[in-house]
């Protein structure tokens, strides 16, 4: 789902993990856009900065389909997210983050303690790999799968407060909690039954349960379906794969992947649709270990295809290469640029393209610096 313009200036060198706290926090915000208002720390009152971010307060029960994505192509892009918080808070790369985040937010910390004080869980080291997937942000089909480790905290009884809660037993053990989604301070009127907000957003119905499997560990399930709920606590509970996808594996820390680009592609005349149309299938993993790698792979349509595209991003490589000729202060550019490979894999009828990097995390830290510079 997109996000704001304020909310992208002000957050820019931290969105994956903001975006990821965020996520666990609410059990689903990281599928609507979080509020200004709500990110905004004027240096006030940390239990009230804490109070807004984690406390709706209980009322309507009603919601309507509202499609924010009408005009963006990527929106009906089957897609899945994985952050693992645990690994990417303790990693290199996330503590350059984070340095980040305490200059544009000095009171990051106090809020993040207040925050786990609140729900019971430090997101720094409680919560595991977070998964985000769906049939693209169009549909309300999205579905969250995160690793609580062996305990919810008090995240149970903070759901409490949501909007319009209510639950249901999935079994002895298991809860199915469901509330209401959206900024509740915008609302103005009601429409039937129906609350609507003067931003053009409504509340909608969220199911979530915190099942326990048979070692013990909890995993958080939520959708916008009580039975696709259902179904991943019940395969939780049993021991069975709540997905096919593999995990993150070594020092993997976030991997994203996007399919049926082609069908779904940029508006036609677009810079860069006719190459965009012959990728049916794009991977990006990052990992943050001994030194920052990141890896996009892409698969396409026919062998000849991944061979233009391995062209193309080849020559965008030297390119840029170049422009640290005529302009001496884009050289880290050109470094950064030199560390990339591209690979391409060709086996019978079809092809792979995949573009790597590894570098220091000191070497990132500066190419980093040399963006936010050059950012305005």
């Amino acid at each position: 789902m997109p996000t704001p313009p304020a909310y992208r200036h002000r957050m820019r060198p931290a969105f994956w993990i903001v975006a990821g706290l965020s996520l666990v926090l609410t059990g689903l915000w990281l599928i609507q856009p979080a509020s200004a208002e709500r990110l905004e720390l004027d240096g006030g009152n940390v239990a009230e900065e804490v109070e807004e971010h984690v406390h709706y307060g209980q009322n309507d029960t009603t919601t309507i389909e509202h499609d924010e994505h009408h005009g963006n192509p990527l929106a009906e892009i089957p897609f899945e997210l994985r952050l693992d918080l645990r690994k990417a808070y303790a990693s290199p790369l996330g503590e350059m983050v984070m340095r980040y985040v305490r200059e544009a937010k000095p009171n990051v910390d106090e809020l993040m303690a207040g925050v786990t004080d609140t729900i019971g869980l430090d997101v720094r080291t409680a919560i595991g790999e977070v998964v985000l997937r769906g049939e693209g942000m169009n549909e309300m089909d999205l579905q969250l799968v995160a690793d609580l480790g062996d305990t919810t905290g008090k995240l149970e009884g903070w759901m409490l407060t949501l909007p319009g809660y209510d639950s249901d037993e999935i079994d002895d053990q298991t809860l199915l909690h469901t509330f209401l989604i959206g900024d509740e301070e915008h609302h103005e009127h009601r429409d039937g039954d129906t609350v609507v907000g003067h931003d053009g957003r409504d509340m909608h119905r969220v199911w979530a349960a915190m099942p326990k499997a048979r070692d013990g560990r909890i995993t958080l399930v939520a959708s916008f379906d009580e039975g696709d709920t259902v179904e991943m606590a019940e395969a939780v509970v049993a021991g069975d794969p709540v997905d096919d996808a593999p995990g993150l594996g070594g020092d993997e820390v976030f991997a994203l992947r996007m399919d049926e680009l082609g069908e779904h592609g940029l508006p036609e005349g677009a810079p860069g649709s006719a190459v965009f149309e012959s990728v049916e299938t794009l991977t990006l993993k990052l990992g943050s270990g001994r030194d920052v790698t990141a890896n996009v792979s892409m698969s396409t349509t026919s062998p000849a295809r991944a061979r233009q595209v391995s062209q193309l991003l080849q020559g965008m490589i030297a390119l840029g290469q170049l422009v640290a000729i005529e302009e001496p202060e884009a050289q880290p550019l050109a470094d950064f640029l030199k560390e990339v490979r591209v690979e391409l894999t060709e086996t019978g009828d079809e092809a792979a393209v995949s573009a790597s990097f590894r570098s220091s995390h000191e070497k990132v830290e500066e190419w980093i610096e040399f963006l936010m510079e050059n950012a305005h």
